[in-house]
C-alpha cells in the first residue's frame, strides 16, 4: 500500500520517506550499564526512552528478557487499532539485550 514512498527515482536508498537504512547513533558503554534496548519505531510511538528504560530497569533483575518485552507488548499494544489510529498495531520489535 505505501510503495509510492518507498520508490522515488533519483533519491538514494538512504533519502527515501521510508527506507531500509537504520538511523545509527554511537554510544561510549559506561561500566553501570545493564542493558540495551534496541526496537522499532512502533514501540518509540507508544514510550519515550525514559519510559522505557524505567521499565525494563525496574524488571532487569527478577525477569527475562523476554517476558520483559511481552509485558512492554501487553501495555502498549492497542487492541483496537481504529480507535488509536493504528498508533500500537505496527513496527512491534522490541530485543531487551543484557551486558
Amino acid at each position: 500500500g505505501d510503495l509510492k514512498y518507498k520508490q522515488k527515482k533519483g533519491i538514494p536508498q538512504s533519502e527515501q520517506i521510508i527506507t531500509s537504512q537504520p538511523d545509527i547513533t554511537v554510544y561510549q558503554r559506561h561500566k553501570t550499564d545493564e542493558f540495551i534496548v534496541i526496537a522499532c519505531d512502533g514501540i518509540w510511538d507508544c514510550m519515550k526512552s525514559e519510559e522505557i528504560v524505567d521499565f525494563v530497569k525496574s524488571r532487569h533483575k527478577k525477569q527475562s528478557n523476554s517476558s520483559i518485552s511481552a509485558e512492554i507488548f501487553d501495555k502498549i499494544i492497542s487492541p483496537n487499532p481504529g480507535l488509536s489510529k493504528g498508533i500500537g498495531t505496527d513496527n512491534m520489535t522490541c530485543l531487551i539485550i543484557s551486558l
